[in-house]
């Protein structure tokens, strides 16, 4: 029995027929294959050609990581797994704390993980793909993490002496209320050691009394 606010909800993913989702996911598929980053205006254009593409992306989160090939790769079987990408969904729990207010107790809770892919395209830059759905509801509901994994990358002789870091260094919590959003991308950048020279004076030392 169909209820009304079934009737009433917006569609999502899991409304479409698995013919239509096969189709959108391959149209979709075409469009993350193009060389430039996904972006929102790029996103709209597409969603807008069909009412199943508009329900296949409700809720649906893009972003990505890339960084100049001069940096080397991580030396696993796979670009992807020198990441971890966490995506968290603030779970409440209101208690009534007396007086007439309400304290929320609840806390950030690690959602499925997200599909990553190597979304390489030019001869340049590395990049890596991801995708999750949001969760709706609420003030910043949800909360992106990601960081470098703890595995070796290549040691390019060519390189200044440093270290690799993520720009920016997380993500602030966000929420969704169904639109398709678009993070901007990543970058792992270089960042080279400061060697601090000090000045030492000659001559005898000047004790101060």
């Amino acid at each position: 029995m169909t209820t009304h606010y079934e009737n009433q909800r917006p569609r999502t993913f899991r409304d479409l027929d698995p013919e239509a989702r096969m189709r959108e996911l391959a149209s979709l598929q075409t469009e993350l294959n193009k060389p430039e980053p996904m972006t929102h205006i790029r996103l709209s254009e597409w969603a807008s050609l069909s009412s199943d593409r508009t329900a296949l992306l409700r809720g649906g989160v893009w972003g990505g990581i890339h960084w100049s090939k001069t940096l080397g790769r991580p030396q696993t079987p796979s670009i992807t797994d020198g990441f971890t990408i966490v995506h968290e969904f603030w779970k409440h729990a209101f208690v009534d704390a007396g007086g007439g207010d309400i304290r929320d107790n609840g806390r950030y809770l690690v959602q499925s993980a997200p599909s990553v892919w190597d979304a390489t395209k030019t001869s340049g830059e590395y990049r890596v793909g991801f995708f999750f759905f949001a969760g709706g509801g609420g003030i910043n509901p949800n909360r992106l993490t990601v960081k470098l994994a703890p595995v070796l990358w290549e040691n390019l002789g060519h390189m200044r002496a440093g270290y690799r870091q993520l720009n920016p260094l997380g993500y602030l919590p966000f929420r969704n209320l169904g639109e398709g959003v678009v993070i901007p991308d990543f970058e792992v950048q270089h960042v080279p050691y400061h060697l601090e020279r000090y000045i030492q004076p000659l001559g005898p030392r000047l004790d101060l009394t």
